[in-house]
């Protein structure tokens, strides 16, 4: 997506991953590991969040969501899109297989927070009140 934002539509992209893969990286693209390494004299007219949220705690999201709203020039828009969250079904079906057949198979490991709907909007919303930057489509 960065590449062509950035090579097909000239946009000006600069891209935050912990891993660096150039099977999904162009090399063209301005790269940094974390987002405290992004020069802070970069701000920009759209912050994409792309399915992150489910590895950090709420407090790391917080943290995060101050991060962008400082980036994001004023008019400018953030957007977060997550993945679904999984129900209450699947998320104690996750837990027993993780007690009782992940030990068995090295290599696989279940993590990451689940929420609902319900759970980004709290936590966005909490934003919302302190930065005219930051909405949330339902």
């Amino acid at each position: 997506m960065e590449g062509i934002l950035q090579n097909e539509f000239g946009c000006a992209v600069d891209a935050v991953e912990v891993f660096k893969s150039p099977r999904y990286w162009p090399g063209d693209v301005p790269y940094f590991p974390t987002i405290g390494s992004v020069p802070a004299d970069r701000a920009y007219d759209c912050v994409m969040e792309l399915s992150t949220f489910y590895a950090m705690s709420d407090a790391d999201i917080d943290s995060l969501m101050v991060q962008f709203a400082r980036r994001v020039r004023p008019k400018g828009i953030v957007i977060c899109a997550e993945q679904d969250a999984r129900s209450v079904l699947q998320a104690l079906k996750s837990v027993l297989a993780q007690l009782f057949i992940y030990p068995f198979r090295r290599g696989i490991t279940m993590w990451g927070y689940v929420r609902g709907p319900g759970d980004y909007i709290r936590l966005l919303g909490r934003h919302m009140a302190t930065s005219k930057n930051l909405s949330f489509r339902g």
